[in-house]
């Protein structure tokens, strides 16, 4: 088929991505690519400045997501587009590395990477009750999320798989009062401009009636859109109609045994569940750390580094014994006496440092408390 001298230029993949729009979209995509070009000089500049930068590109699925997060509307699109722009040169969300938010390692994981659905778009483990307003710092917990984020573009933009968006598996089982923060969720309103049309399901597992009422009144905020995204599963099985149970961790009642380390933060471009070869995803990892020297670059692709070929193990990231979330990979396991009980499968409610344990509770995680200042609840949040 003949192609719009806008598209003729660009990859096959953006080409096919043209083809599948329907008619309003095409003129709305040929439209906001051509007001673009029309302050070219400025976006040569803005482009040489960021030309370490591999998340601000111009193609076709960026101009569709923009597209989409303003209902079809040209110039809202376009100035979203700009807004973008400009907030990745302030910000540089690219430069961050896991050793710009060192205090989210001495607690147990919040959330990691863990799998992908059944359109191989990847999907984000969440537990959020381990996150305390008490005891968190304000600007390394947004630094790891804008990280966390970043890493998870990486992985949908070059594992060339899916539809480039993703779900959470949102752990609302021991959800309190404790762990909502109010700072934290006005700052994240970032992530929805700046990550638009990057969502596909949220997934929420569990709910007590506590986060049950807050999502029901949070319904009320959130753009009819995003809160299609939202649902409520009560039981695990359910899941299988979105992932295959291989990809499902096990404590929500799948197979997956990948246990993730804050070591696989290192790891950009690939799932670290999807590596077969233990010896080479630690080789990985060691030579992200060696390459992330420049202050000015991202952390490199694991598609840019040498060839190697993977020899599974019997004690792979897939079926290793469970570690504890703060060891690196090659750390033995905690706790492998005989007699102690076996307890990995059964999952502990979370303890809030200003709640008194009980006999059977888990022991408390001593961190040194920051208490923030007291903010309003946002009356509005975007969508995402």
């Amino acid at each position: 088929k003949m192609l719009p001298k806008e598209i003729e230029n660009r990859s096959k993949e953006e080409q096919e991505l043209f083809e599948k729009c329907n008619g309003t979209e095409k003129e709305t995509l040929l439209w906001m690519i051509n007001e673009i070009e029309t302050i070219e000089d400025e976006m040569k500049t803005i482009m040489e400045a960021a030309k370490n930068d591999r998340g601000l590109t111009l193609t076709l699925f960026v101009y569709l997501r923009f597209m989409r997060a303003r209902k079809g509307s040209k110039k809202a699109a376009v100035n979203m587009l700009r807004e973008w722009i400009q907030w990745r040169q302030e910000k540089k969300p690219w430069t961050l590395l896991p050793s710009d938010f060192p205090s989210r390692h001495s607690t147990p994981a919040i959330g990691w990477w863990c799998g992908h659905d059944l359109q191989e778009d990847i999907v984000f483990h969440m537990q959020p009750h381990y996150h305390y307003a008490s005891t968190r710092i304000l600007e390394e917990a947004i630094s790891h999320s804008f990280y966390m984020a970043e890493q998870g573009c990486d992985m949908m933009d070059y594992r060339k798989k899916g539809t480039r968006k993703f779900s959470i598996l949102y752990d609302a089982r021991y959800v309190s009062m404790s762990n909502l923060d109010i700072p934290i969720i006005k700052d994240f309103t970032s992530l929805n401009s700046n990550y638009p049309e990057r969502l596909k399901h949220i997934f929420v597992l569990q709910p007590g009636w506590i986060f049950s009422g807050f999502l029901y009144a949070a319904r009320k905020f959130v753009d009819p859109v995003t809160a299609a995204k939202i649902q409520k599963i009560s039981d695990f099985k359910e899941l299988e109609k979105f992932m295959e149970p291989s990809q499902i961790p096990k404590e929500f009642g799948g197979s997956s045994n990948y246990v993730y380390t804050h070591d696989h933060l290192w790891i950009r471009g690939k799932g670290c569940w999807e590596y077969q070869d233990a010896e080479l995803l630690k080789k990985h990892i060691d030579m992200a750390k060696k390459e992330a020297q420049d202050p000015q670059k991202p952390i490199p692709l694991v598609q840019s580094f040498p060839s190697q070929q993977e020899h599974p193990t019997n004690e792979t990231p897939l079926n290793k014994p469970s570690l504890n979330p703060n060891q690196t990979i090659e750390d033995p396991p905690i706790h492998q006496d005989n007699d102690l009980p076996q307890t990995e499968d059964i999952p502990q409610k979370p303890v809030s440092p200003d709640e008194t344990p009980s006999k059977d509770a888990p022991p408390k995680i001593e961190e040194n408390i920051i208490k923030p200042d007291e903010e309003d609840v946002p009356k509005k949040v975007e969508d995402t």
